[in-house]
């Protein structure tokens, strides 16, 4: 799925082998010999120690209990009740190994694993003899319904010892002043806004064709779906869709915190390389009224949120933003929402109308959209200067800038396997997905929300957003909560 492979990183070329056969399981094999079994098992554990020991341990997915050659995501879990017997099942389980073998890859190469390729071929393999071994039992089946939902990102401990109830009101009238402020922002006519400096066009890649929304209907029809109803799209077509609808971010600079560039870590130290403009990029799935949807997610990086005054709770090292694109099964854009790598900041702007579910509990963030409907673009995103706040979401022809530059697309899995200057490979994100040295001090007062860390910057399946109840970005039943579903 990368546009722009790296020979130098031959990870990237074991990923994209991975995920262009991630929709493609194999039926389940014979039983295996309990000796075959057994070596598995030990194959695991040995690796499992390796990758310990040298701390490349990937926090992205949830590794489950007791089957080590199965990961899971908060999508994947919502399939269990699905995934019954049989055929379901099977294919559950293939998606479930492939996740473990995509996470593997990345540790693997981290921890200094010679072979990476022939490794994971036998991964692959001894996944396989040990499914077919442990899910003959119904009790097995049973057991990894129970255990393949990923942990909350919400300590109940914490929240506990911060008299979470008693800091309820406080939080809400926080989260109402931020709205309101952005409310306000967003009522100022777009000629009107401020903006210091330069405003900069920063466009995907030259000679990106544009995708007929017929075409993506019929990658994502009925007749092209596995058994649990997600639709096989190939690498090719997750690469065209990551291409057509990269955005195009508008951004107010001021200085070098507000130019994008490459994350590095430099002596351990988090840092951001701007001589090398890049947008990541990731796939990922959601449902909405009982139908699985295609999102495109971006993530932008810059140095640092600068401190507007002495003693800045926000400011700190690296900023982020990411971007999402919902695609309905027309093939056109149905929601866009974006948060910053903190898991802050959460925006909605429906592509069309859709009716909204009404809102009001005390105990539920409420969700913000501060513009109507936006349209299916092709659309231009207005990051402020310093914060990196959006603040609009405008048709690609009403924007004026002073200058145009392209960027670079690469996919999200590099940001797993950094060079850190010492010659080894390491993730940018620590073994809680969260990268180091970027603590803010607003954490000291916000942990009652039991949130670890709030306003550090966080690795993807990490990203809780609301202080108040729990929201996870990457809950697949977000749309069903926010919205009624338009007859089919």
């Amino acid at each position: 799925m990368n546009p722009r492979p790296h020979p130098s990183s031959p990870l990237f070329a074991v990923l994209l082998a991975l995920l262009a056969a991630g929709c493609a399981q194999p039926g389940p094999r014979p039983a295996s010999p309990d000796d075959e079994v057994t070596r598995c098992r030990q194959l695991y554990a040995e690796l499992d120690a390796r990758v310990d020991e040298s701390g490349a341990r990937d926090a992205g997915s949830h590794r489950v209990p007791g089957f080590p050659y199965l990961r899971s995501t908060r999508f994947l879990a919502s399939l269990r009740d699905a995934a019954l017997d049989g055929e379901r099942f099977d294919t559950w389980v293939g998606h479930l190994r492939q996740q473990d073998l995509v996470a593997r890859a990345i540790e693997l190469q981290n921890a200094g694993a010679a072979g990476v390729r022939e490794k994971l071929q036998r991964l692959d393999e001894c996944a396989q003899a040990l499914a077919t071994h442990d899910f003959r039992e119904a009790q097995q089946r049973q057991r990894l319904r129970e255990l393949v939902l990923p942990p909350s990102d919400y300590s109940v401990f914490r929240r506990m010892i911060g008299l979470y109830p008693l800091a309820v009101p406080f939080l809400n009238r926080g989260i109402r002043r931020f709205h309101e402020e952005v409310r306000r922002d967003y009522a100022t006519p777009l000629a009107q806004l401020d903006a210091p400096g330069r405003l900069v066009l920063w466009h995907p890649p030259a000679g990106v064709q544009v995708l007929d929304p017929g075409t993506v209907a019929g990658w994502l029809s009925p007749s092209n779906e596995d058994s649990l109803g997600v639709p096989r799209l190939s690498a090719e077509q997750w690469q065209r869709l990551v291409q057509a609808y990269a955005p195009v971010w508008w951004q107010e600079t001021n200085g070098d915190f507000d130019l994008p560039g490459v994350p590095r870590l430099p002596n351990g130290r988090p840092g951001v390389d701007s001589a090398q403009p890049v947008t990541y990029y990731l796939t990922a799935w959601t449902r909405f009224n009982g139908v699985v949807l295609p999102q495109l997610v971006y993530a932008l990086w810059f140095s640092e949120r600068p401190p507007q005054k002495p003693l800045d709770s926000y400011a700190g090292a690296l900023d982020g933003v990411l971007w999402r694109v919902t695609l309905a099964r027309d093939g056109r854009p149905l929601v866009y929402d974006t948060i910053h790598s903190c898991g802050c900041y959460r925006y909605y702007f429906p592509a069309r109308p859709l009716a909204r579910r009404p809102q009001g509990s005390a105990w539920d963030e409420p969700m913000l959209f501060p513009q109507g409907e936006v349209g299916g673009g092709p659309l231009a995103i207005r990051l402020q200067s310093a914060t990196h706040y959006v603040r609009r979401v405008v048709p690609r022809g009403e924007v004026a800038a002073q200058e145009s530059r392209p960027y670079e697309l690469r996919p999200y899995a590099e940001l797993l396997s950094l060079e850190d200057g010492t010659g080894r490979r390491r993730s940018l994100f620590g073994r809680r997905g969260i990268v180091p040295g970027t603590a803010r001090l607003e954490r000291f007062w916000l942990w009652p929300s039991g949130i670890h860390s709030p306003g550090a910057m966080r690795q993807w399946g990490r990203h809780a957003t609301a202080f108040v109840g729990q929201a996870h970005f990457d809950d697949p039943d977000f749309l069903d909560r926010l919205f009624v579903a338009p007859p089919r």
